[in-house]
């Protein structure tokens, strides 16, 4: 991404059948939202400006695009990066990056890997509670929730969009759990 441009959310899931989609912007943002025309959305490895039709909701969590009518075309800009301009925001501050600043909100889209059992699957979406974060996988047709926190995340690779993990023995082995 360039540097001026800033990682502002990402977005999740189709919400209804006219083309909205749910995103999650981070707090520090929320200010600029109402005057944002433009979203870059990082779709396949390239930044795509998406025009802003509407933004609603109590957290600003979903949005509308132009050229976006409907579930299917929502659903091909799932698990994407929003980015914006720096220019084009009027509240935001540019920070120095700390290692403290280490959120995992940005892996939605990421395959993640376990280093006992390989490939899991890829994180779905992200949830932020107090305590952690926890990643949500489709695995085998199920939704399964995966602690995010510095015990079991060892590495990320934003470049190939992977993270690797090691997750506590036997909590990725739920259905041998289920046949004894």
């Amino acid at each position: 991404m360039d540097k001026n441009f800033v990682e502002i959310g990402h977005t999740q899931r189709p919400h209804g059948v006219k083309g909205e989609i749910k995103i999650k912007i981070e707090e520090d943002f929320w200010q600029d939202l109402g005057e944002l025309e433009v979203f870059f959305l990082n779709v396949k490895g390239k930044d795509i400006p998406y025009f802003v039709e509407e933004i609603r909701g109590a957290d600003f969590n979903i949005a509308k695009f132009e050229d976006v009518n409907s579930k299917e075309t929502a659903g091909k800009i799932t698990s994407c990066t929003i980015s914006a301009r720096i220019s084009d925001l009027k509240y935001y501050e540019i920070e120095e990056e700390t290692t403290e600043d280490l959120f995992y909100n940005h892996c939605t889209g990421y395959e993640m890997i376990d280093v006992n059992d390989g490939n899991i699957g890829v994180i779905k979406e992200v949830l932020e509670y107090p305590q952690q974060e926890l990643a949500i996988l489709e695995i085998e047709g199920e939704d399964i929730l995966l602690p995010l926190n510095e015990h079991t995340v060892h590495s990320i690779d934003n470049d190939k969009k992977q993270m690797t993990v090691e997750m506590p023995e036997g909590l990725l082995n739920l259905d041998e759990v289920e046949e004894a």
